[in-house]
């Protein structure tokens, strides 16, 4: 274990950097997160096998010694070893997992707050290079499970339970006014290019997300 300098060096940093992105997202919740540290991960996942080594080993030392009384209980330096070994690796994955489930919460927040415009999510660029593929993988799974969930309970095509609640809508449908250029857009009403400064009246499930995403505006009466 000599190039690493303690157990769980490696491991800690993955924890800071998971601390400081949640503090800069408490700021400001239009922060992206980091970039995936891949060599950092990489390097936790060699120490675990490392200490798996040391902790094998250890123990095959004990039994090698203990062939005539395998009765015998482990002299207490072989007992000290095996759960400093075995509480490190425990650690390394607890912080392993810490660190990916705070990139995930993160990536469904951004999600969400796209209004589940999954295109439109993995299309920004600044965003897309700082994930990992599983992560972009993640993203398109979760995507597929939601649109099922929709589908599923979406009553007679009028309530999309997966729409936000901060303010609920009052009519089926709403006046928007568009803020930029989207181009075709399919709704119940057929396909729609929507350009600036143009103002229709349309079914909200239609364009929640472009509401959501910010190229419409909602006109309140």
């Amino acid at each position: 274990m000599s190039e690493f300098k303690m157990f769980g060096e490696q491991a800690m940093g993955l924890i800071v950097e998971a601390r400081r992105a949640a503090a800069q997202t408490a700021s400001d919740p239009s922060t992206l997160p980091p970039k995936y540290s891949e060599m950092a991960v990489q390097n936790v996942c060699r120490e675990l096998r490392m200490l798996d080594e040391d902790f094998q080993r250890t123990l095959a030392i004990h039994y090698a010694r203990s062939d005539d009384d395998p009765g015998v209980a482990p002299p207490k330096p072989i007992v000290c070893a095996v759960t400093m070994y075995d509480q490190a690796m425990k650690r390394n994955k607890r912080i392993l997992l810490a660190y990916i489930q705070s990139r995930l919460d993160r990536l469904r927040d951004l999600y969400w707050g796209a209004g589940g415009a999954l295109a439109h999510l993995l299309g920004n660029a600044a965003l897309r290079e700082r994930l990992s593929p599983h992560e972009v993988d993640f993203l398109r799974q979760y995507h597929d499970m939601v649109v099922v969930a929709r589908a599923e309970y979406e009553f007679g095509d009028i309530l999309d339970l997966t729409a936000g609640i901060d303010v609920p809508p009052k009519e089926l449908h709403v006046d928007v006014r568009v803020l930029k250029d989207i181009g075709d857009v399919h709704t119940e009403q057929g396909t729609i290019d929507f350009r600036k400064g143009q103002r229709f009246q349309l079914r909200r499930p239609d364009i929640e997300h472009l509401i959501v995403q910010g190229y419409l505006e909602e006109i309140r009466h």
